[in-house]
């Protein structure tokens, strides 16, 4: 089964973050390195995502399963909804980890995605 892979804003945030940091403590060219094989990443992860273990973070949450997948130094978190693999943020491994807070404010984002969506259906 392939799961489609969608990130939250504040994951797509979060790379924008990291991909600036590159570029202005490295090289430009790096920071687009880091983004493709991030997106190549991504990808693979839609074939078999529970294959990834629980994240430390999953303990605060109760709303969903919160898994972690390592990538270099940093760790992509995320849930699986369905068919989804719903991308919450990219975080460095050394940062702390993600609050209820922020977990919660992406998972919102999500739900009101998920409404709209439903409002949109025929009905019938």
């Amino acid at each position: 089964m392939r799961f489609e892979v969608r990130p939250t804003e504040a994951a797509l945030e979060d790379v924008d973050i990291i991909r600036r940091w590159i570029a202005e403590h490295g090289a430009p060219l790096n920071a687009e390195r880091w983004v493709e094989r991030l997106l190549v990443t991504l990808t693979k992860l839609g074939e078999r995502p529970t294959r990834c273990r629980l994240a430390p973070e999953d303990e605060d949450v109760e709303e969903a399963e919160v898994r972690q997948l390592l990538f270099g130094r940093f760790r992509i978190l995320f849930t699986v909804s369905g068919k989804q693999v719903l991308i919450l943020h990219v975080r460095h491994g050394s940062r702390r980890y993600a609050t209820r807070e922020e977990l919660a404010q992406a998972l919102d984002e999500l739900e009101r995605e998920e409404e709209e969506q439903e409002s949109y259906r025929p009905r019938g």
